[in-house]
């Protein structure tokens, strides 16, 4: 059994330096051909096929564990690659602009050299790059204006439409209230013919019983109880 620990320890340092465990089955077998010949009860069989079963589970678990291990290195190496790729054309890509920084100083050096005989082109060549300096910082004047102008468009469209908004609202409240105020006056208006037209009924009553009072003087009380009760009942149609 102690032999059967040495086994795993030795497994386990190996995993801790990165590399898989490698069981080595050489000293496995011989292990157990010790411990079969040793091994004079079932009981003791049994404790020699756990170890073989906690071993067996033990290489599983660091097997697993290396795999993951492998799977970063992997990982990492891919990173490493892409990384070594990006400075690769770094690299080319600063020993072209070396190149051309080469290029241009040898140029520049010619044409210092020819300065004498050839001055009326380098000024040329000289006004034409000032030229072109200038025109660059006028478009990019003119675009800095130009996108000023359209935050400002964009703003004051934003306000138009908030207002148009405002507008539109304020258009249908008064709408509403008009439709409102148009159903009020039919309303009033119905209420008054109404009234008019009890005003007319209460006048011809009251002609009425003029007439009966005129043509009936014994019947002057009962004509004015008549009376008194419709005003009273157009005084509660009123209200």
């Amino acid at each position: 059994m102690e032999d059967v620990g040495d086994l795993t320890q030795s497994s386990e340092t190996a995993s801790e330096y990165g590399r898989p465990p490698c069981p080595n089955y050489e000293a496995i077998l011989r292990l157990i051909e010790r411990l079969s010949l040793e091994c004079k009860d079932s009981g003791s069989l049994l404790k020699i096929q756990n170890a073989i079963h906690s071993y067996k589970r033990l290489i599983q678990l660091k097997t697993g564990h290396c795999k993951v291990l492998l799977e970063k290195l992997q990982t990492v190496e891919n990173e490493v690659n892409g990384l070594r790729k990006k400075l690769a054309d770094a690299a080319r890509e600063q020993l072209q602009q070396g190149q051309e920084l080469c290029n241009v100083r040898f140029t520049l050096k010619q044409e210092e050299e020819k300065r004498k005989n050839v001055v009326w082109v380098y000024d040329k060549m000289k006004e034409q790059l000032r030229e072109k300096e200038d025109q660059y910082n006028k478009e990019v004047k003119m675009k800095q204006k130009l996108e000023i102008r359209v935050r400002e468009l964009d703003m004051d469209l934003k306000t138009v439409r908030h207002n148009l908004n405002t507008v539109l609202e304020e258009r249908n409240c008064i709408e509403r209230q008009l439709f409102q105020e148009q159903n009020t006056r039919i309303i009033q208006d119905e209420i008054l013919a109404n009234h008019l037209h009890k005003q007319k009924e209460l006048k011809m009553a009251q002609e009425k019983i003029s007439s009966q009072l005129q043509e009936a003087p014994d019947q002057h009380t009962q004509c004015t109880e008549k009376m008194r009760d419709c005003i009273q009942k157009y005084t509660a149609a009123c209200k």
